[in-house]
């Protein structure tokens, strides 16, 4: 596993997002890759989160875990992703600002935009 799904150039955003434990080592991972806007971040935790809901009910209705400790580290990783929703909920939306900036920079130039 890579740090960041940018770190494979043949993965896109689509794929990734569908399994975000896949290209990401933890949930912290995702926060802290300075590649993704805010939006794409909050929908890779998001999945992950929804990922680890789904497996927590297959859990209840007594489907067996997939390996030994699983719940145990299952409850581990779902405080680590809400932590990690928590933290890129305060990060400032770059791509916002960029869209201001961009707005501000055709307007100086007075081309449409």
């Amino acid at each position: 596993m890579s740090n960041s799904a940018s770190d494979d150039q043949d993965v896109d955003f689509d794929t990734a997002v569908n399994d975000p434990s896949a290209y990401y080592t933890d949930p912290q991972g995702i926060s802290c890759d300075e590649t993704l806007s805010r939006a794409q971040k909050l929908r890779f935790l998001n999945e992950w989160a929804q990922d680890l809901a789904d497996r927590q009910t297959a859990d209840s209705e007594g489907m067996a875990p997939e390996r030994v400790g699983a719940v145990e580290a299952d409850a581990a990783l779902v405080n680590a992703v809400a932590a990690a929703i928590a933290d890129v909920e305060q990060q400032p939306d770059a791509t916002g600002a960029m869209d201001m900036l961009r707005k501000t920079w055709r307007r100086i130039r007075g081309t449409a935009g």
